[in-house]
């Protein structure tokens, strides 16, 4: 009979492996939420890529705002900033909160902008 191996038994590479399969914020969210250990292993993954997405509800410096409230510490694992306005024109507010995400971001972390 094969052995049981559990994800937390395996290595922290391969769980890295199979933590960046996850497709949804909402699975990667959760594997943060089960232990320590997953939590590191997802966090650069689920931060890996931040989207904005402009609505009609609030503007992009709202979004931004919410954002820098809660997440200083991962703000080092983002490469990919993407402000998705292909609902509704950009509308930047006075750009503050967009300028102050840029100016806290590490030094020469991201890969994309868009």
């Amino acid at each position: 009979m094969a052995s049981k191996t559990s994800l937390m038994g395996l290595p922290v590479e391969l769980q890295a492996l199979i933590v960046e399969h996850l497709s949804s914020k909402k699975d990667l969210k959760a594997v943060c939420l089960t232990c320590k250990e997953l939590k590191a292993v997802a966090v650069p993954v689920l931060y890996h890529t931040v989207v904005f997405v402009i609505n009609g509800n609030v503007t992009i410096d709202d979004d931004v705002n919410l954002f820098l409230a809660a997440n200083h510490d991962e703000l080092r694992y983002v490469r990919t900033l993407v402000i998705d306005d292909t609902e509704q024109e950009y509308d930047s507010g006075d750009g503050s909160a967009l300028c102050r995400l840029l100016e806290v971001l590490p030094a020469d972390c991201l890969e994309t902008f868009q």
